[in-house]
């Protein structure tokens, strides 16, 4: 007996460990189309720095490897220099310089690109800023809005993607020092101030003429700020004019609002993701993605993010809702609304179904409106932690990445944890013991997949 109440308990965390995918099922899986996922500001240094000696490059990234892994790109903002050359800016409070080996973490967990127009890339000078771009070019990891000279910094970054070309720009509206400024013989960054606007403009449309889809990256805005400056949506709105599809905002390391400005979104500020940060606002952040193929906007959505020591993973179903209640009050004025889901309506227009070779997963398996207990389909699992969790347990584990399941195994006793289709699937004993199982271990389950939204499946082979 005391057996089976440790399988209860167990099964109580390890059900408890996996978060709350909102919008996770929005993800398409349609060759033709591209998802694109956007981030907040990274940053390897300090006691980040610390916990990846420890624990290796992909402790920051392991809880929202799984989201990435379903996009065909991602971008973030490099909130650091990053080498072993240089002298920290003498009178300036705050200076980054993470290690090299912290961008292998980077291209393991799918990041395909950087903004590193802010103000921290210079915090080692420039010998510290070209030795970052070299560590960032030996990984084949693109860079947007900075380079050896202003020329190279005006350049955009571009992929090719299933047909279509996806072009990056950043700028910088928070510059520490005039030497700062990329000109044609210094390297340096690229500045998003209102007398370098006719540059912007100028820059965006050539950039557009040669890509199909264009984002463009700016640090700007107030810290710890959640409504932006009024020179945001001015400068977010001059940008969307002038070509940009997507403008995502850096910089006030909390969340700020969306809007879509003629159908295109302005991301404010994403927040804080992998960064040490006290306070509550500072640790709430979101991935935001989009799906677009060569007719236009397909979907948009949001994955709610919670920050722990530095380590950004997907938010639980209660600290998710928090984060999306919190969105919804700042995009209010723009007419933008998200779902408890994390898809994003309201004043946005997508194109139609029509256009589309298929629906989107969103509405292939719709609930049933009968059922009182309306589930969310589809867990992530972080294996390291659980595994670990398990190993303690006496339990030896399995973890098969292509099919998101874990197989679990101890003396006799099997379970299959599957991930993607939230479902429990277990063996019945032999014999007598069968009738004993049923209420002391087969019930309590039941009524713990119930209340974490599971599926419970029983298997009988050769019971008698």
């Amino acid at each position: 007996m005391i057996f089976m109440k440790k399988i209860v308990i167990f099964l109580m965390i390890v059900l408890g460990l996996t978060n709350f995918n909102a919008g996770v099922h929005a993800y398409n899986e349609k060759k033709e189309s591209v998802v694109i996922s956007l981030a907040g500001d990274v940053m390897l240094d300090r006691s980040i720095g610390k916990q990846i000696e420890k624990m290796g490059v992909d402790y920051p990234w392991t809880g929202v490897k799984p989201y990435f892994d379903k996009s065909d790109l991602v971008l973030i903002n490099l909130e650091t220099s990053v080498g072993l050359k240089g002298s920290a800016s003498p009178d300036k409070t705050y200076t980054f310089q993470s290690k090299p080996e912290t961008l292998d973490g980077l291209v393991k967990a799918g990041v395909s690109g950087v903004s590193i127009a802010n103000n921290h890339v210079l915090d080692f000078g420039q010998e510290g800023f070209i030795e970052t771009l070299e560590n960032l070019e030996k990984r084949k990891i693109k860079y947007a809005g900075g380079g050896r000279n202003i020329q190279k910094a005006l350049e955009p970054a571009v992929w090719e993607i299933h047909g279509q070309k996806i072009g990056f720009l950043a700028f910088s509206r928070v510059i520490y020092d005039m030497s700062w400024y990329a000109t044609s013989k210094r390297p340096g960054i690229v500045s998003a101030y209102d007398h370098y606007i006719d540059q912007i403009k100028d820059t965006i449309v050539e950039a557009k003429k040669n890509v199909d889809f264009l984002i463009v990256s700016v640090h700007w805005g107030k810290e710890l700020e959640q409504i932006p400056q009024e020179y945001q949506e001015r400068i977010g709105r001059v940008m969307i004019d002038s070509g940009a599809d997507v403008v995502m905002g850096h910089h006030p390391h909390v969340l700020q609002g969306i809007e879509f400005y003629k159908n295109k979104p302005i991301l404010y500020s994403l927040g804080n993701f992998v960064f040490n940060s006290k306070g509550q606002l500072s640790n709430r952040s979101m991935i935001f993605n989009i799906e677009i193929d060569k007719n236009g906007m397909i979907s948009s959505w949001i994955v709610p993010i919670s920050i722990m020591n530095g380590q950004p993973r997907a938010a639980d179903e209660k600290e998710g809702k928090l984060i999306i209640d919190n969105l919804n009050a700042l995009s209010k004025k723009w007419g933008v609304e998200i779902s408890t889901d994390g898809r994003i309506g309201g004043k946005v227009e997508y194109i139609s179904k029509e256009e589309t070779t298929e629906e989107t997963p969103a509405e292939e398996n719709p609930p049933d409106k009968d059922k009182k207990n309306k589930r969310t389909k589809g867990r992530i699992v972080d294996p390291g932690k659980t595994g670990r969790l398990l190993r303690i347990l006496g339990y030896e584990t399995k973890y098969i990445e292509e099919t998101n399941k874990m197989i679990l195994t101890k003396r006799d006793r099997f379970f299959e944890m599957d991930f993607a289709n939230t479902k429990l699937i277990t063996e019945k004993k032999k014999g007598f013991i069968r009738w004993i199982e049923v209420p002391l271990v087969h019930f309590p389950i039941r009524v713990l997949c119930y209340v974490f939204q599971w599926d419970y499946q029983l298997h009988c082979n050769s019971c008698f």
